[in-house]
């Protein structure tokens, strides 16, 4: 797992989020701004047939991060990056739409060399990372305050899996934690 302790934490807020059942993403090209023939990778997340408007905002938020990701090219970090691959996005939507519910934070999300993606939340020094490399297959740590890690291991995507859903839950307490805070008493 990256650690990213030293990075200021993004504004959480508390968003309405997806409902797991019938979460997908679609891909395709469209037309660099540039007006050349060029194609960009672009996506869009589908909530069972939501109408734009209607899409709640950790939707919302969560394809406009993901679509600034797939906007990275190879060597994006002056170095040799790849960019980010397309199962790494289908198992970042995948993940969210189990671990998510509509009480969760909103999760930060950064680019991993090898065309990975990383998902973090962090409440009150208790921390949750999924590490999903560019094959699609995610890793979880979550770590509560005082270092006790609650789960840790390889996700697998095809079942119901243990972890994931501890993750799950770990995260439900996270988010409890932050509304209390951020709801004016």
């Amino acid at each position: 797992m990256t650690a990213l302790a030293d990075r200021p934490l993004s504004g959480l807020t508390l968003r309405p989020l997806p409902d797991p059942e019938g979460s997908s993403i679609a891909t395709g090209p469209y037309p660099a701004s540039t007006g050349s023939l060029e194609s960009k990778r672009h996506l869009t997340i589908d909530v069972g047939g939501a109408e734009r408007w209607q899409r709640p905002a950790l939707v919302q938020y969560v394809e406009a991060e993901l679509n600034a990701l797939l906007e990275l090219s190879d060597g994006w970090d002056g170095r040799r990056a790849h960019a980010v691959t397309i199962p790494a996005i289908q198992a970042t939507v995948h993940v969210l739409a189990v671990v998510t519910n509509e009480t969760s934070a909103p999760p930060q999300l950064f680019p991993l060399p090898d065309g990975g993606i990383q998902v973090e939340w962090h409440v009150g020094g208790n921390s949750i990372e999924i590490e999903i490399d560019a094959e699609g297959e995610p890793h979880v740590l979550a770590q509560t305050s005082d270092g006790e890690t609650i789960v840790e291991g390889v996700i697998a995507l095809e079942q119901a899996d243990a972890r994931l859903l501890e993750a799950r839950n770990f995260l439900q307490t996270l988010s409890a934690r932050l509304a209390h805070v951020l709801t004016p008493a």
